[in-house]
């Protein structure tokens, strides 16, 4: 009996690794560019208390550590959505999907932001619409660098292991 190679396609097209290698160069430069802001991310994903507590005691939503992450999760986000997508339907890998999930997910974040925004003008005052807002995009960046290795294992791990991955990650 002579062993012969399995063929398996993988679920997206080469460029896909390296948006993996950028995504891990960018949550390098994060990490040694703003310190402070990573172990707040770990912290929280252990103990959100103890999160909150030291976004009450330092002004975290003044600091760029916030801002640089969310492209990182932005990206994520989408490729989950589109792997999803072309697995729990016939739809398959398609690149114009690709930019229209980016359209929609970024289009209502930034919709549902503006809206706080403008409620706040509203009002006059903040009403701790400030925290929620960076509650918003903590909980996003949390669950992107959560996702990013099961994403990885989506793109290269084996047939049987892609739809348990997905169905734990959404």
């Amino acid at each position: 009996m002579e062993p012969t190679l399995l063929n398996q396609d993988h679920l997206g097209p080469n460029w896909l690794v390296m948006v993996f290698i950028a995504g891990l160069g960018y949550l390098a430069f994060v990490r040694i560019s703003f310190p402070s802001y990573v172990p707040l991310l770990q912290d929280g994903l252990l103990n959100y208390r103890l999160a909150r507590q030291e976004i009450r005691e330092s002004p975290i939503l003044g600091k760029k550590g916030l801002a640089w992450m969310i492209p990182f999760a932005f990206v994520i986000w989408v490729l989950i959505a589109w792997v999803s997508i072309a697995q729990f339907s016939d739809m398959g890998l398609d690149e114009s999907l690709l930019v229209d999930i980016a359209l929609v997910l970024g289009g209502s974040y930034v919709i549902k932001i503006l809206t706080i925004r403008l409620v706040e003008r509203l009002l006059g005052a903040e009403y701790g619409l400030e925290e929620y807002v960076f509650n918003i995009i903590y909980f996003i960046e949390l669950a992107a660098i959560v996702s990013f290795p099961a994403l990885v294992l989506v793109y290269f791990g084996p047939d049987w292991l892609i739809k348990p991955l997905l169905i734990g990650v959404l």
